[in-house]
């Protein structure tokens, strides 16, 4: 199996697969607007590149927020700070528990992915040594 894991480190190749597959699980693309008011996602401003640590290669891009895009998520929060204010605090204790929930499941999800790609990864370079 050491052998195994040598061939997968080395393949890096393989390795950016999986995790693009995992960026698409999550909702990610290749260029993803950098501001949200909780129910929308935008920007207007300048892209920042994300690279890989492993092989250098870029990941995905984030577009940056304009003063415009600023001041549109700051009026947003304080509508939603005036309505949730108002909100009974055992409601506002459901909504956050079912966000934390969406979240772990999202983690989950991901992590199984992950998981089955890597394992599937390693049984090609295995079947391939073996040969």
């Amino acid at each position: 199996m050491d052998f195994c894991m040598a061939q997968i480190f080395f393949n890096f190749n393989a390795l950016i697969m999986i995790m693009k597959d995992i960026l698409k699980a999550l909702g990610l693309n290749e260029i993803n607007d950098g501001c949200s008011t909780g129910q929308n996602w935008f920007a207007a401003g300048n892209t920042f590149d994300s690279y890989s640590p492993v092989d250098g290669k870029l990941i995905a891009q984030v577009k940056g927020a304009t003063r415009a895009d600023y001041d549109k998520v700051i009026n947003a929060a304080k509508e939603a700070f005036l309505f949730w204010r108002e909100m009974p605090a055992p409601k506002r204790g459901e909504i956050v528990r079912q966000f934390g929930q969406k979240l772990r499941d999202k983690k989950m999800n991901s992590a199984n992915l992950f998981h089955t790609k890597w394992e599937n990864l390693c049984r090609r370079v295995w079947v391939k040594y073996r040969k």
